[in-house]
């Protein structure tokens, strides 16, 4: 890595992209190890566990796409409707995973309020007593879920994850970005 930044610096404008790769994957290590040791204090209490269910295989694909910008989440379990002939099936899958994490705080992210999953999930609020089930699943939720030091315990910090994944809810027109680059908080977006 050091003799491809010495020919960066002799030419950057050659070798932009290859030293802009270079800062991400040394950012990305230097990260990485940070995670695992705040994963590993996390292991040494109660581990948080986020089980996701959907109908479908939505469930393997938002982890899935958490696993593309995290990392392997450890704590991240993904149960789609698609792989058991029934809710039932599905939530018998959960169940013994629920039971196999006696010491765990457990939080459930289905698709859909009120549909068959979701329904069949609410029975486990029976078998353990730190369980949480968020309804409306999706991708900024889970993320803030998997890098959030949050406690189960606090009503406060999950109504402030649970503001965070609906303010990632927005329609975009023409009218909105023109308004947005007018107070310049285009550059904002990302």
């Amino acid at each position: 890595m050091a003799k491809m930044l010495i020919s960066v610096r002799e030419n950057p404008r050659k070798h932009a992209n290859v030293y802009l790769l270079a800062c991400f994957l040394l950012f990305y290590k230097a990260a990485e190890q940070t995670t695992y040791k705040k994963s590993e204090k996390r292991r040494e209490r109660n581990m948080r566990r986020i089980i996701l269910a959907s109908h479908g295989s939505l469930a393997e694909g938002m982890h899935s796409a958490a696993k593309m910008i995290l990392g392997d989440h450890h704590c991240i379990h993904a149960y789609g409707l698609d792989r058991y002939e029934t809710s039932q099936a599905l939530l018998e899958a959960v169940q013994r995973e629920v039971t196999d994490a006696a010491d765990d705080e457990i939080l459930i992210l289905c698709d859909i309020k009120g549909g068959s999953v979701h329904r069949e999930m609410l029975q486990l609020l029976n078998v353990k007593e730190d369980i949480r089930i968020i309804t409306g699943m999706n991708l900024g939720l889970l993320l803030e879920l998997c890098v959030s030091s949050l406690d189960m315990n606090d009503p406060n910090g999950i109504d402030r994850i649970l503001e965070a994944g609906k303010n990632d809810i927005i329609c975009f027109d023409k009218a909105l970005v023109a308004s947005m680059k007018a107070r310049k908080e285009v550059d904002s977006l990302w």
